[in-house]
């Protein structure tokens, strides 16, 4: 472990991987990698009148293929201007990044994990803008897969309030459709009058992902059931989280969220998903820096996943 974080710029590595902070003219990017996974923090040349940072790469190394340049990103949240090593250990790393946003004073805060031989990704988030946004494919079209959507289907098509089912705003609409087509939200508990997603509630998170069937690959999403009350599909590209919506549930604290690639489509992602929780999300020890009046996140245990054999998780 590190005696102290680097501050602005830098870069550690190991046997198993690194962690690289990279000084641009006017912002920092950040480069994450181990033996499964090379992940790019940085503004994308096709975006740079939005001077956004962003995942631009996510790349599964023994395939080369991304996933996507549009990953982990959020309206209103802007250049990178603070990037520190927080943790550098035999069992992960992570950094910590902090943007500027359009809200005068405030920033959006993150640390960002990854883990030895293991393509999962760990994101905590401390302050969030109001959106989570994951666009991937580079123009192909994917096909969704989330734990419990069926459930939750046959309950959504058990409401008959025309406020809901007509309502005159497509993105507050509620449609009859397994996956609905963006506008209109997959989840929107406060504007539909407290329905909750329960079916898609596995001990506390939900699982999704979004991948090619011809080949399919693809990436999960492990993101918390409380938090997310607001959620979208992006046209089969990935997903659009609210976290927070309209205030509920309040008040806002801070809450981790699972990114992973998949090569075997939609069931793979949902397996994989469980794993994750049942190896990542479990583990109660407390670790990272803490910020004043925000509550201790949680520590993945040593065990990486997919790494020395695959835990079977039904």
């Amino acid at each position: 472990m590190m005696n102290s974080p680097i501050l602005t710029g830098g870069k550690e590595t190991d046997s198993w991987g690194n962690i690289e902070i990279i000084e641009k003219e006017n912002y920092y990017a950040v480069s994450l990698e181990n033996s499964v996974i090379s992940v790019q923090y940085d503004m994308h040349p096709r975006h740079a009148k939005k001077q956004e940072v962003y995942i631009v790469s996510f790349v599964i190394k023994e395939s080369g293929e991304n996933l996507g340049d549009w990953l982990d990103a959020a309206a209103g949240r802007y250049l990178l201007k603070k990037a520190a090593i927080v943790y550098d250990g035999m069992d992960r790393k992570t950094v910590r990044m902090e943007w500027e946003t359009k809200s005068e004073g405030k920033t959006c805060i993150e640390e960002v994990s990854i883990f030895p031989d293991s393509p999962v990704m760990r994101i905590d988030y401390f302050t969030t803008c109001v959106n989570i946004v994951d666009i991937g494919f580079k123009g192909k079209y994917g096909t969704f897969k989330v734990y419990g959507a069926e459930e939750w289907y046959e309950l959504r098509k058990t409401v008959t309030d025309p406020e809901i089912t007509n309502h005159e705003n497509e993105h507050h609409r509620l449609v009859d459709e397994l996956y609905p087509r963006y506008p209109n939200p997959f989840i929107d508990t406060p504007d539909w009058k407290g329905l909750a997603p329960a079916p898609l509630n596995y001990n506390g998170w939900m699982i999704m992902g979004v991948y090619n069937e011809e080949t399919g690959l693809g990436y999960g999403r492990v993101v918390p059931y409380e938090e997310i009350s607001y959620m979208k599909f992006l046209w089969g590209h990935g997903f659009e989280f609210f976290p927070f919506w309209r205030g509920f549930p309040s008040p806002r604290r801070p809450f981790t969220t699972y990114f992973f690639p998949v090569t075997e489509g939609g069931e793979e992602a949902i397996s994989l998903g469980k794993q994750v929780y049942h190896r990542h999300a479990t583990d109660a020890m407390v670790y990272g820096k803490q910020f004043e009046g925000q509550k201790p996140v949680l520590a993945p245990s040593r065990c990486s996943l997919l790494g020395g054999g695959i835990l079977e998780v039904r």
